[in-house]
């Protein structure tokens, strides 16, 4: 017989939500598999991988904190791995996630991967990321390094390098009417791949900068 003590621990109920299933803890946690955000990889040994996706969480109102949808499913250029971002967005907020796939099958979610944009090195063994304000680069076995240039707004990579049109802020010296205004200094930044090694810095007067020649 199971006692009312062995009960509390976690009270589970299914339920239908807008075409979702979602169970509920006793602490009130909900979350919820959205059956739209799976996937299903085919690793490089043949092997079918189903990735469900990220959990979701439920308001008290019984509605997804965030609104998730698949941004990109990016296949490494030797074919051996798989990279699945995710995105999630409501009000003044977003949130993301990766992951990787490798060529046994196994999901890795990625640490820190909220970013706007994945690209995968010409050789396979790193996946970078680009957000507002972070350079992320990850191995293949999900290990990650970081650099934070200022705010990003342009980008391109090639040959192991990653260049970003970045826009950091200042103070200026003088007073203008009483006031000290806050100024933006603009640069294009070369960080080497997966160092992220700072290469180069050029003052730029803003706009996009960063494009290699073939």
């Amino acid at each position: 017989m199971i006692s009312d003590r062995s009960i509390f621990v976690y009270l589970v109920t299914f339920k239908i939500l807008f075409g979702t299933t979602f169970a509920q803890s006793s602490a009130d946690q909900t979350l919820i598999y959205d059956p739209k955000l799976e996937i299903t990889i085919r690793s490089a040994n043949g092997q079918a991988v189903v990735l469900k996706g990220p959990n979701i969480i439920l308001d008290d109102s019984g509605e997804p904190y965030y609104m998730w949808e698949i941004l990109a499913n990016l296949k490494s250029p030797d074919g051996r791995f798989s990279a699945i971002q995710y995105s999630g967005s409501r009000p003044k907020y977003r949130d993301g996630v990766v992951y990787i796939v490798n060529l046994y099958g196994k999901i890795i979610e990625l640490r820190n991967s909220l970013v706007n944009k994945i690209i995968w090195t010409e050789d396979s063994k790193y996946l970078i990321g680009i957000g507002n304000g972070t350079l992320r680069v990850w191995n293949t076995n999900g290990t990650r390094r970081q650099s934070t240039p200022g705010q990003i707004v342009g980008y391109d990579y090639s040959n192991e390098r990653v260049c970003l049109d970045v826009v950091n802020f200042r103070e200026d010296d003088k007073l203008t009417n009483g006031v000290r205004l806050t100024l933006p200094i603009y640069s294009r930044d070369v960080y080497a791949i997966p160092t992220l090694r700072k290469i180069s810095s050029l003052r730029t007067t803003g706009g996009s900068h960063c494009e290699f020649q073939p």
